[in-house]
């Protein structure tokens, strides 16, 4: 009546398969042990009909110990003893693989398994329990392997722990003499560096002060060399003029000497003339007795040479000396118009050196202050620029953090929407699987409790 199917002696793969000939049931599974070991059932043939139809049912699952198989309904059939046999397998939500396997030969008709069926019933029951009894030594092998692994790496980490203590303890001493001279050190170089910067500060200070102090020495000394190389030009034209005064005085006393030698030969002539006139007078002293008148009209005559040529020369002389004096006259009047004019040159030629000193240095106080502006309007265009890119920058990083924020909205609304297909699905797929039917028949179990409802509480296996 019951065959045994090859493929119950597979392990479990973790997936559940449904196999049916039935058309009207694909989606038709078969229990599950709690331990997550699988169970097939071999369907039984129709004997009246004559027709020998299998039906596997293999399923496989991982469950906790908390809960336990449901009961289900089997899928209908098309010989009518099929649908009497499977449509009355339930199961309560607490009983374990080997209670569900003994509760199967309980029929709400009262009639036994066959022989068949029941040597069925014990080989599952028998590869259940072995399977149970391998799992559990595997379990108990894999609990003491953790314990010892636990015990190993406790002892592993007691060790480390007493070694980093040593290791703390060797090198505590160390490093707090350490801690001590590097805070020594920090503290020295912390002192000495404070102390640097203050005797910068001062030499920066006595430096701008001594810089200060040197230009204005510089421009007093070039102000003072401007003035002494006037002064020197001045008194160079001075004494060009001087000399030439001087050389034209020199001619004029030059023409004085010269006229006094003429005066001086004119007289000498005068005198030797005078003289050979007496040797002729001695000579000729006879001859005068005889011209006497003659040569009384001769010297007459040569006394009104000499005084009138005496005249002319003394004329001379007072012209010259007039000459002279009036010379020297327009020489002091020279002199001193040539003293007030090189005074005025002078007085003129600082006052404009001073007025160019002084519109030089208003023209570099204007250029300085120039400076100064373009200098704080780049700083200020420089700032505007740092401002700008950094609101940009600002504006960038709003844009990212709101592509971003975007981005991870879209992520979450795809994630919610992923999730709600996952679940639907899962709900779709699993509606009729046996956590749904734990979860009924749990429910039902707590609900329906007393003495109306005690049928609920009990599963059994009718078969035909």
């Amino acid at each position: 009546m019951y065959t045994m199917d090859s493929k119950a002696l597979k392990p479990p793969t973790g997936h559940t398969n449904y196999r049916s000939q039935y058309t009207s049931s694909k989606k038709s599974q078969s229990p599950v042990s709690p331990k997550g070991i699988s169970m097939n059932y071999p369907e039984s043939s129709d004997s009246e009909t004559g027709v020998d139809s299998k039906r596997t049912w293999s399923a496989s699952g991982y469950y906790s110990n908390e809960q336990s198989p449901r009961t289900r309904k089997q899928p209908s059939s098309a010989g009518s003893s099929r649908k009497r046999n499977t449509s009355l397998i339930k199961r309560t939500a607490s009983m374990d693989s080997i209670d569900l396997l003994r509760s199967v030969p309980l029929a709400s008709s009262g009639k036994g398994l066959s022989e068949k069926d029941q040597r069925i019933v014990n080989l599952m029951m028998s590869r259940h329990e072995e399977e149970e009894r391998a799992r559990k030594e595997r379990l108990m092998l894999e609990l003491e392997w953790d314990e010892q692994r636990k015990i190993e790496e406790q002892m592993k980490k007691a060790r480390q722990q007493q070694r980093q203590a040593e290791i703390w303890d060797t090198y505590k001493a160390k490093d707090s003499k350490q801690f001590e001279v590097r805070a020594r050190r920090m503290r020295n170089e912390q002192r000495l560096k404070k102390d640097k910067l203050e005797m910068l500060l001062s030499k920066d200070s006595a430096w701008q002060k001594e810089k200060r102090k040197q230009e204005q020495i510089r421009g007093t000394k070039m102000l003072a060399k401007k003035i002494k190389e006037t002064e020197k030009k001045q008194k160079q034209e001075e004494n060009l003029w001087q000399k030439e005064r001087e050389d034209e005085l020199h001619r004029n006393m030059t023409q004085l000497n010269l006229l006094d030698r003429h005066k001086i030969a004119v007289e000498k002539r005068d005198r030797l003339s005078a003289q050979e006139h007496m040797k002729l007078q001695s000579r000729n002293h006879s001859a005068k007795t005889r011209h006497a008148s003659t040569r009384k009209q001769f010297i007459q005559q040569l006394r009104i040479k000499r005084e009138e040529r005496i005249e002319r020369q003394q004329e001379q002389l007072r012209r010259k000396a007039n000459d002279m004096d009036e010379w020297r006259r327009e020489l002091t009047v020279f002199r001193g118009e040539k003293d007030k004019q090189a005074e005025g040159t002078a007085k003129m030629v600082i006052a404009s050196k001073q007025h160019r000193v002084k519109s030089q240095l208003a023209a570099e106080k204007d250029e300085h202050q120039q400076n100064l502006v373009r200098v704080k309007q780049a700083l200020e265009e420089r700032k505007r620029e740092i401002q700008e890119d950094i609101e940009v920058k600002d504006e960038r990083s709003r844009m990212v953090n709101a592509e971003k924020e975007e981005i991870r909205r879209l992520n979450r609304d795809a994630a919610r929407t992923s999730q709600a297909v996952r679940d639907l699905i899962r709900e779709q797929t699993l509606r009729s699987s046996f956590d749904r039917m734990a979860e009924a028949a749990q429910h039902q179990a707590l609900v329906g409790r007393g003495p109306q409802t005690g049928h609920k509480n009990k599963s059994t296996l009718k078969l035909g």
